[in-house]
């Protein structure tokens, strides 16, 4: 049963409040139709943060028109205050918040008793990490930046005056920044533990200083010093020693001469290995930059020419290297045979790999061997042959003393000190990847200083210990529940540093959080896990949860719910707590309208398995009316049960599901499983399947049903038209009608070759054009186009890098040719998705019409006449 409390109703700045369940809310007066000129009213909840002990929570609303309002909602008293034009927003302490508006207000709130001051003017600011002082970054009337101290209740301390950059150490409590007078360039320190005092590091009338970065434990700091006449130097400060040190290139002997740093990448420079070593990148010097009189396309070439053209070429490409500024030490890592690099061991050591080793291939990814070196020894040994590296097949552990990688169907450790292999899912008995694509499951990261290892399978989470032992935290493969684990903090998320990852690191004394999904009825739940007490339940039932934020000081969590007729709202619950707190429920409006309902369907694919679809009732039901309904595809969908969806008439892909239901459409979302090498007879049969399920339904008229789908579900809405008659019209956005074409073009976002994806996921060919060509030319629905009786209106992106436009293209002239009934929609300066707005209403309002002609009995519009011609 949903338990959402209606609490209240924003839009712009009038706010109304109630507490009114979510079942009954607007059952005392005749409901409205919703309509197109209604939908701005609906928001997008979000929510912000948390205070320390999780007395206060921020969020906000955010709408397509850009008047996002922001909200701080006590957790217990539920007190609120509103702050409109405003989005994020930050607590120092239990009392104090602020935030700043899109005009560049700031806003320093006493939660309290709800006084308020303001500041105009200000760019950006933060609070130190013990609370006792406000940053406010500003710009005078030359518009020179300026930082301002001031205490939390706005008492002004300090003014640092021509400011360029500044960084607040991770510990909050120190701060770094450049500044400029007249003459001098300057990088100042400022602790900020008592009365902020400053500490000048250096200063030169001919540098400038950039590119601040801390050590995570605040232990050093190091900047790029760049001046005119020679090439950029980094200079590294040591904190505890208070000692400055300069990498300069043309006194260091091992620097590679024809490269420079590079001091145009801000983020790529990394303290490490207990703040004693920086990593940053080198690039060559003066590369030519013009264009060639002519490409050259080389078959036996390691990358295709766009891909060289687009990053230099594996020659010109950055270089990692490491610099030890207290030992004088440098070392170029990363070279033309080993070009990508992942770091372990805290920076101590350095995997590398040669990404082209296998190239020219045709997968996705192709595999390598991969060494590793340790640094402090610049000694180099082979880590793994023939490995494959990406997709979170091979990460560093956040303590830094194992790799965890994925070989051979089984998750493996390496200890980087004992340096052993060992294989600790290999005798478990279930499978830890997914058949259709190869990937495994999630490895989302360590527990406790690298004690064990949380990995997937299809339903549980795994915590095994690196030497061999596993415990099954979960049991969802008994009962067919999928379980997972949920980010709450930033140290728990994967990081990406150059071109390897560390995974997450998790604490199970303060405990993580954990999702379940039951896959038959789409019940959802989280639930808290520590080592002592085990899984705790936090909430669960008919309806999705998300957006989790866990209070730092507190065992408590902010959280949403949602479910397709109950607009997202905002809870707060202690753990061991039987009830949350609701204290907000967004777009309150929907009350005063016909809303439709959902439920899930279930059919079988050819081979036998049991899938699932979701059946969308249209507002205002009737028993004993019939009704159209759109089928929509793309892969599997079943998941966005309980999903909320804002109508809209702005969607990058043209179609809205509440908008389809307010206008009196059934809407299908259909779940596809594939065979190998039928992906287009097996979308046609699962749809069929489906559609015959839903047809249950005698509501729906089964001579009024649209086909839709985009991308890869434009592709299978292509196919699936040549194959049955079973669709009166249909819609298909950026799909492939030929695949032959498709296979020998590359994606021209990233520069590879299409191949992958035909041979195998999504499209699934299993082997090449040459070694299987009927394959392809069956699953082509250019070539099946003379069977098609359905009205096809296709759309694409004039400059959709993805799937090329000549897909939709080939295919229009194909349908003109056999004088098909068929229009193409070509959107120019648009990609695979549409970004302009006005693009997106008008794709919106065509995709409507056209199936409101076919399917509603409605006139023709205009633009479906022969010979027209927009103006």
């Amino acid at each position: 049963m949903w338990r959402g409390v209606i609490l209240d109703f924003c839009r712009l700045t009038v706010y109304f409040c109630c507490f009114v369940s979510c079942l009954v809310t607007g059952q005392g007066k005749q409901k409205q139709i919703l309509r197109a000129e209604d939908y701005p009213l609906w928001g997008t909840l979000s929510v912000n943060t948390l205070s320390d002990k999780g007395d206060w929570v921020s969020f906000y609303m955010r709408y397509e028109n850009g008047s996002d309002t922001l909200f701080v909602a006590n957790t217990s008293t539920r007190k609120r205050f509103v702050f409109p034009k405003s989005k994020q927003g930050q607590f120092n302490g239990k009392q104090v918040f602020a935030c700043l508006d899109i005009e560049k207000n700031f806003k320093l709130i006493y939660l309290q008793n709800g006084k308020m001051q303001s500041f105009e003017g200000v760019s950006a600011y933060t609070f130190s990490g013990n609370q006792k002082y406000l940053l406010l970054e500003r710009y005078d009337e030359r518009k020179h930046k300026y930082l301002e101290i001031r205490k939390p209740t706005g008492e002004w301390v300090k003014t640092i005056v021509s400011v360029n950059q500044w960084e607040l150490s991770p510990s909050g409590n120190s701060l770094l920044c450049t500044t400029k007078d007249e003459n001098t360039n300057s990088v100042v320190l400022l602790n900020l533990e008592n009365k902020p005092i400053s500490t000048l590091i250096t200063q030169s009338a001919s540098s400038v200083f950039s590119a601040l970065v801390w050590h995570e434990k605040s232990l050093s700091t190091a900047w790029m010093s760049n001046a005119e006449g020679r090439d950029p130097q980094i200079q590294f400060y040591s904190i505890g020693s208070r000692e400055l040190f300069s990498l300069e290139p043309e006194k260091t002997a091992a620097f590679p001469r024809s490269m420079q740093v590079n001091s145009k990448l801000l983020r790529s420079l990394r303290i490490a290995s207990e703040g004693k070593c920086i990593f940053f990148n080198l690039q060559m010097k003066d590369i030519q930059t013009s264009p060639p009189s002519v490409q050259v396309w080389n078959s036996a070439d390691k990358m295709l020419y766009p891909s060289r053209e687009m990053t230099g070429g594996n020659d010109h490409v950055d270089r990692v290297a490491v610099w030890f500024p207290e030992k004088g030490r440098f070392l170029q890592i990363t070279n033309k045979e080993q070009s990508k690099l992942l770091l372990a061991g805290n920076g101590r050591f350095a995997v590398t790999n040669n990404p082209l080793e296998e190239e020219p291939q045709f997968r996705q990814n192709a595999v390598s061997d991969f060494y590793i070196t340790d640094l402090e020894s610049n000694t180099k040994e082979l880590l793994l042959k023939g490995q494959l590296g990406a997709n979170g097949q091979l990460l560093s552990s956040p303590a830094g003393k194992y790799i965890g990688y994925f070989r051979d169907g089984n998750w493996w450790t390496y200890n980087l000190f004992t340096k052993k292999h060992r294989n600790v899912t290999g005798s478990l008995g279930v499978s830890f990847y997914d058949s259709a694509t190869g990937e495994p499951f999630g490895h989302p990261g360590w527990e406790d200083k690298d004690a064990s290892m949380l990995v997937y399978d299809q339903y549980d989470i795994w915590k095994l210990d690196p030497d061999g032992n596993a415990l099954r935290l979960t049991k969802g493969r008994e009962s067919g529940t999928v379980f997972r684990v949920v980010e709450t903090t930033d140290e728990q998320s994967v990081k990406l540093y150059q071109n390897g990852y560390t995974a997450g690191r998790f604490d199970s004394n303060t405990g993580w959080v954990i999702s379940s999904r039951h896959l038959v009825s789409g019940a959802t739940a989280f639930y808290e896990y520590n080592q002592d007490k085990g899984i705790r339940l936090l909430d669960d039932g008919a309806f999705l949860v998300g957006q989790l934020v866990k209070a730092v000081a507190a065992n408590g969590y902010a959280y949403t719910t949602e479910s397709y007729d109950c607009s997202p709202s905002l809870h707060y619950k202690k753990v061991g707590r039987t009830k949350s707190v609701p204290l907000f429920e967004s777009n309150l409006q929907q009350k005063h309208f016909e809303w439709g309902s959902e439920k899930l369907i279930f059919y079988d694919a050819p081979d036998g398995q049991h899938l699932q679809g979701i059946l969308y009732y249209p507002a205002r039901y009737d028993a004993t009316k019939k009704y159209p309904m759109i089928v929509h595809i793309y892969q599997k969908q079943s998941h966005k049960y309980h999903q909320y969806h804002n109508p809209s008439t702005a969607n990058n892909r043209g179609f809205n599901i509440t908008d389809y239901t307010a206008r009196g459409y059934f809407v299908l979302l259909a779940d596809i499983v594939y065979e190998k090498g039928k992906v287009g007879m097996s979308a046609v049969a699962c749809v069929s399947s489906a559609v015959k399920a839903a047809l249950k339904e005698k509501a729906i008229d089964a001579n009024r049903l649209g086909l839709i789908g985009h991308s890869f579900g434009g592709y299978e809405t292509n196919y699936i038209i040549t194959q049955t008659n079973l669709f009166t019209a249909a819609v298909s956005g950026a799909g492939i009608s030929d695949m032959v074409s498709s296979y020998l073009y590359y994606n021209t976002n990233n520069s590879m070759s299409n191949m992958w994806r035909m041979e195998s996921f999504p499209y699934q060919m299993g082997g090449s054009l040459y070694e299987i060509t009927n394959v392809y030319m069956e699953n082509s629905p250019v070539l099946h186009a003379k069977d098609i009786t359905t009205p096809l209106l296709s759309w694409s992106g004039e400059a959709d890098n993805q799937v090329n436009a000549f897909q939709s293209i080939a295919f229009y002239n194909a349908l003109r040719r056999l004088g098909k009934k068929h229009i193409m929609l070509l959107y120019p300066k648009e990609g695979h998705v549409l970004m302009n707005t006005a693009n997106r209403k008008d794709l919106s309002t065509k995709i409507r019409e056209w199936f409101d002609y076919y399917l509603s009995n409605a006139p023709t519009v205009y633009w479906m006449e022969t010979d027209f011609t927009p103006r």
